[in-house]
């Protein structure tokens, strides 16, 4: 096979090894998620390249080996062999990909599979731009609120529940550079701007129920999001969003279970569990 005219060998995959390895990719990709791992963010992107190639040889066949090749052929006989052409179309095994010696201009592309870099060929890219940037915007209106939550709860005397708001003011903070650096990586440019102006709690319920609807909006918009980028076939985007759906229940359970010992406890009760030093570990 020659590309911008240098001879390049075509490689037979075996394609039930190319699933295993595909699933293989796809677990160590959702165990770095889950870690959080020391450099994920980069260590998961590289995982989405090769899903996408493998996601091509499996569609595909057998891909050229040449490190340019993003091509797709038959897929292979009983034989191990590329099956037959189908008559009445070009020839399927000429290269599809760029710079190559041939007069076919249409791209057939498996799905899932990006270029190497930051020039992704996703459909849909404005649009998962569009809502990383949502996403961005809404972490960082909710890193300023926790945040006045802090200063409000320190002025009140509840340290525990001030350690619990730094808590998860740093957790914000991690979702906001995560959508940060994806819209990076897929060649977008994020806006460091707040989606609302944080507002100063009267009293324990009013700060609880107002993050607590928060909390919903968010899970709403993010799992509409994560179908947004699966449609696209951005499995990075997708798990994201689902991971930080998935954070935010965890914060709405949590709310939900400060209002209810509000309610049964009583305020004074409630406030007393919070004052003295916190709890580590």
């Amino acid at each position: 096979m020659t590309v911008n005219g240098e001879t390049h060998p075509t490689t037979y995959i075996n394609v039930p090894e190319a699933v295993g390895v595909l699933d293989s990719f796809k677990t160590l990709q959702q165990g770095i998620y889950d870690l959080r791992m020391p450099g994920f963010s980069r260590a998961a992107f590289v995982c989405e390249e090769a899903i996408g190639e493998l996601q091509g040889v499996v569609a595909g066949g057998f891909f050229s080996s040449s490190p340019t090749s993003q091509w797709r052929h038959p897929p292979l006989g009983q034989d191990g062999r590329p099956g037959p052409r189908n008559p009445g179309r070009e020839d399927p095994q000429r290269p599809l990909g760029p710079g190559c010696s041939c007069a076919r201009s249409e791209r057939t592309a498996a799905p899932g599979i990006d270029q190497l870099g930051k020039d992704k060929d996703m459909s849909n890219t404005n649009k998962t731009l569009e809502n990383l940037q949502t996403a961005l915007s809404m972490e960082l209106a909710a890193v300023n609120q926790y945040l006045l939550h802090i200063l409000t709860t320190e002025d009140w005397g509840l340290t525990k529940l001030t350690e619990k708001m730094r808590a998860e003011m740093l957790e914000e903070l991690g979702h906001a550079e995560e959508y940060a650096g994806r819209m990076i990586f897929l060649g977008g440019v994020p806006e460091m701007k707040a989606a609302k102006v944080p507002a100063q709690a009267q009293s324990l319920q009013d700060m609880f129920e107002a993050d607590l609807a928060d909390e919903k909006d968010a899970i709403r918009f993010y799992s509409e999001a994560a179908r947004d980028a699966d449609a696209a076939n951005d499995i990075g985007t997708r798990a994201l969003f689902e991971r930080t759906a998935l954070d935010e229940e965890g914060h709405m359970a949590w709310l939900d279970l400060q209002l209810s010992l509000l309610r049964r406890m009583g305020e004074p009760a409630f406030t007393a569990m919070q004052i003295g030093q916190p709890t580590t570990g």
